[in-house]
């Protein structure tokens, strides 16, 4: 998993940082699997926020979990969320 970084940024395994962005943010860990193969099998990084809190949490409420990709993904993740859960995609 990836460690988060100052301003925006994700340090992954192999120490290359870049810019990311937000994609969704739901309590819905079927929504978060569909998103993260969909968006895999398409070529796109995916980073996962807040997994590890949110099964600690279970059965205690709904703890969001965050996917991010990389700024220059954005657009393309964007779109295939849209079709594939369009329930979930909020209003830029």
């Amino acid at each position: 998993m990836p460690n988060r970084a100052s301003g925006g940024t994700v340090c992954k395994p192999d120490n290359s940082v870049g810019p990311v962005k937000e994609l969704i943010r739901t309590p819905n860990i079927v929504v978060i699997s569909a998103l993260r193969a969909t968006l895999s099998a398409a070529g796109i990084e995916v980073f996962e926020f807040d997994g590890p809190i949110a099964d600690t949490l279970a059965g205690i409420g709904e703890f969001p979990r965050r996917l991010f990709v990389h700024e220059d993904d954005y657009a393309k993740a964007r779109a295939l969320m849209v079709v594939l859960c369009p329930e979930e995609v909020e209003p830029q």
